[in-house]
């Protein structure tokens, strides 16, 4: 047999092979470029979604909030780079486990994937704390979970009625008709005195009982007055988890400001989630958390405390309405002011005297309804006889709604502190380094695997960069 003669190409046909090759391996590459490219946005909402999933367990529990605490975030060691730290370590972290998972696969090219990413930078990363705002994230986080609780028509009835109630207080402000009344009854003294004096008599000081005795009840202890001997619960809270006695970490996107519906919304939620004098006494830190947020208070007692003076206030201003419309109770008034002080002939002293008695009357209707209030009754919101009544935890609301929704926002923060890290039993929860939402800009570098198997690598283009925004929120 002859032998074989050596294989043998021209350099035209090697030039052609070459450029074919590389023609056919850029079209591969560029394929895959396209393919890594639609895939990058999918690619960073994973992981995104994956940061979410690590939401804190106990919040969401007891409060249904979520958000990412510090033990995932590592926020407070790692400053405003939080957010970038947390999206690369997810993406290499996924890109680790892809190329576990690849090992582990018995195929061929089990360790090659062809749309692996060789780096992910994170860039201009923002984010909200659940404590941003005074507050205001606090709020919009409850309202979210509360608006599909509550029908719109209800949240306006709600709003209606409190401000109503509001405007009904300030036209009845009991302070100051009973500080009008005292100064009258010095005048009429004092106008007694010197007609006295012109007669060579001795003076004499004009009392009212009623007024006196008023005066009186309002010095004594607003527990007393109202429960007596009644066992109350002596339950605090622990200051070093309370948001609103420390310097607070802020976060780096802005907050828009709480609506009145979301306001509304708020108040309900805290209605939902913390127990109140007549909830069955807890095993959390504090139990009257609802009043809590109106008292601001460190111990149960305290709060409580402060939630009957505002109590007696309102019904003071109802009661005092009502027998300035009953005739009968408004003369009865007029005629004791008339025995005591209408020697003065001024008219103006009278009304005022008359005023003060219908005050102290008042105030005895009111501790009454209190009472009721704290045995779970409803009193009548306006006339006695009117079929709209209205129960403490009504109240309560009321009183949350007149005061700064930042109050109630911040007062809130505190009592779910305490709570969680009471569950805890390690005191790492930190609401002030809880994330409810954060953003930025994802670069993912996609290199060419193909382009430069033929060609010089030196004059290869390495690949491209791709940037996704990325938005993480509950």
């Amino acid at each position: 047999m002859g032998k074989k003669k050596p294989g043998v190409i021209s350099l035209f046909g090697a030039c052609t092979i070459m450029l074919v090759l590389s023609f056919m391996f850029a079209l591969l590459d560029g394929g895959r470029i396209v393919a890594m490219s639609n895939l990058a946005q999918p690619t960073a909402d994973l992981a995104v979604s994956n940061i979410l999933a690590g939401y804190q367990k106990e919040m969401y529990e007891r409060f249904g909030i979520l958000g990412i605490d510090q033990e995932f975030s590592n926020i407070g060691r790692l400053g405003n780079q939080v957010v970038d730290s947390m999206v690369e370590d997810e993406l290499v972290y996924e890109k680790d486990l892809a190329k576990e998972n690849r090992k582990k696969a018995d195929i061929l090219f089990d360790c090659v994937d062809l749309l692996t990413y060789e780096d992910f930078t994170m860039n201009d990363g923002k984010y909200r704390l659940l404590t941003d705002g005074e507050g205001e994230v606090f709020f919009k986080e409850a309202s979210r979970y509360m608006l599909c609780a509550l029908p719109k028509d209800t949240v306006t009835m709600l709003i209606d009625n409190y401000d109503e109630e509001k405007e009904n207080q300030e036209k009845n402000d009991v302070k100051k008709i009973i500080a009008s009344a005292k100064s009258a009854l010095s005048h009429a003294s004092a106008i007694l005195n010197q007609q006295n004096n012109n007669k060579n008599g001795g003076g004499s000081e004009i009392l009212s009982g009623e007024i006196m005795n008023y005066e009186q009840q309002r010095s004594t202890p607003v527990l007393s007055l109202v429960l007596g001997n009644e066992p109350v619960s002596d339950k605090s809270v622990d200051r070093q988890y309370c948001p609103t006695c420390r310097n607070l970490h802020q976060g780096t996107m802005p907050v828009s400001t709480v609506s009145v519906q979301e306001k509304i919304l708020g108040i309900w939620y805290a209605r939902r989630m913390f127990p109140n004098y007549l909830t069955k006494e807890t095993k959390e830190p504090i139990s009257y958390q609802l009043e809590y947020l109106i008292g601001g208070k460190r111990t149960d007692r305290e709060n409580l405390e402060v939630v009957l003076e505002k109590l007696l206030a309102i019904r003071e201003a109802v009661q005092f309405a009502r027998h300035l419309a009953d005739q009968k109770i408004y003369n009865r008034a007029g005629a004791i002011a008339t025995m005591l002080v209408g020697f003065t002939g001024n008219p103006a002293i009278i009304k005022a005297v008359q005023m003060g008695i219908l005050v102290a009357w008042s105030f005895d209707a009111a501790v009454d309804d209190v009472r009721k209030l704290l045995d779970g009754k409803k009193v009548a919101l306006y006339k006695e006889d009117s079929k709209q009544t209205i129960g403490y935890l009504d109240y309560l609301s009321f009183l949350l709604y007149i005061q700064s929704w930042k109050q109630t926002g911040m007062r809130s923060l505190d009592v779910m502190e305490n709570i969680i890290n009471y569950k805890l039993k390690r005191g790492e929860f930190q609401a002030d380094k809880t994330i409810t939402e954060f953003e930025g800009t994802v670069t993912m570098k996609e290199p060419f695997l193909f382009a430069g198997f033929i060609t010089l690598g030196d004059y290869t283009f390495p690949g491209i960069e791709k940037k996704v925004k990325v938005k993480g929120q509950y």
